[in-house]
């Protein structure tokens, strides 16, 4: 985790590397979770996973909360908190981008077909 002689982006590029970290960060910014919690909504391996939350929970992302001695939630800190708007935004692209990306594919099916 070196972040010397780097620019913003190339830092939050690192810090948000690995395939479910946005998934995962998206997921703890609609509150708490345990992990059995996580795995079931993103529906990737108990390793992947795993390695994950650790690499977040190493970058400050993330945090383990054991409220009263129940399980281990985790919940995102005060600085990933400042990602949501921009999580927010990018889910809503993507929602737009599904749409796009459906509405092209059509077309090309039926392109496809016409020939």
């Amino acid at each position: 985790m070196i972040i010397e002689n780097r620019n913003s982006i190339e830092v939050t590029q690192q810090a948000l590397s690995g395939n479910y970290a946005l998934c995962i960060l998206y997921e703890l910014s609609q509150g708490s979770k345990r992990y059995s919690e996580l795995l079931h909504s993103l529906h990737i391996t108990t390793g992947t996973l795993a390695k994950q939350l650790n690499t977040l929970e190493q970058y400050g992302l993330i945090q383990k909360d054991n409220p009263s001695g129940k399980k281990t939630e985790y919940s995102l800190t005060d600085i990933a908190s400042d990602l949501i708007p921009i999580m927010d935004t990018l889910k809503n692209w993507g929602d737009r981008y599904t749409l796009f990306y459906k509405f092209f594919q059509q077309m090309d099916d039926d392109f496809e077909e016409d020939e």
